[in-house]
């Protein structure tokens, strides 16, 4: 023992509970001495004997409220796109639920296999304002194609008049004239006097008729 002052503890405990190392370097004795208190510097505990650390005194005196204060308003204009309670549970239903009043534009799974089929099938029961490809083909012809057909010379615009033109009272050239070379072979076809004839070099390509 040094000369300075000198301590006679006499002080026992009987303690029986038991403390972890958290527990311990949390303790702290109290004024004059007595048993250990536990401080805990978090405001989550749900002790009942354990002291609130300074450090938290610290925080509730920075962010309570002022003794006297008061409250902001409940709003009064709601804003257009808010709905009330009442608003909301007559516009929609539970999420997850089913809907057990279905409008009137969705239709059963019945309705809609009667009116209409799956995606990507074909029909099995053609409507009668379409036809099957024989049927078509019966009733019209490829699009831009001329079916073959015949005309008669009245139905030819001008045909007559042109073919009347082609036979003359004289000497024909068999150059272009249609009827001489289609429908005469190629023969050329005279008519005229007889003293026309008698002055002429007959040949065997051309028809002779004398007339008057």
């Amino acid at each position: 023992m040094d000369d300075g002052d000198a301590y006679l503890k006499t002080e026992t405990y009987n303690k029986g509970e038991v403390y972890n190392r958290t527990e311990i370097d949390q303790m702290t004795m109290g004024d004059g001495g007595g048993s250990p208190v536990i401080v805990e510097d978090n405001l989550m505990s749900t002790s009942t004997t354990n002291a609130l650390s300074s450090n938290q005194g610290r925080i509730l005196e920075e962010t309570k409220a002022d003794i006297n204060h008061t409250h902001p308003e409940y709003l009064t204009d709601i804003p257009a796109d808010y709905l009330t309670q009442t608003e909301g549970d007559t516009l929609y239903q539970a999420k997850g639920t089913y809907l057990t009043d279905v409008p009137p534009e969705y239709l059963t799974q019945t309705e809609g296999d009667t009116l209409y089929q799956p995606k990507g099938t074909y029909l099995t029961d053609v409507p009668a304002e379409y036809l099957t490809q024989t049927e078509g083909d019966g009733l019209y012809q490829a699009k831009n194609t001329v079916p073959t057909h015949s005309h008669t010379i009245a139905d030819v615009t001008g045909l007559q008049t042109a073919l009347d033109g082609k036979t003359t009272t004289t000497y024909v050239d068999a150059g272009d004239n249609y009827i001489m070379n289609t429908r005469m072979a190629g023969l050329t076809l005279w008519r005229g006097s007889q003293a026309e004839y008698d002055a002429l070099t007959p040949n065997t390509n051309t028809l002779y008729f004398i007339v008057g």
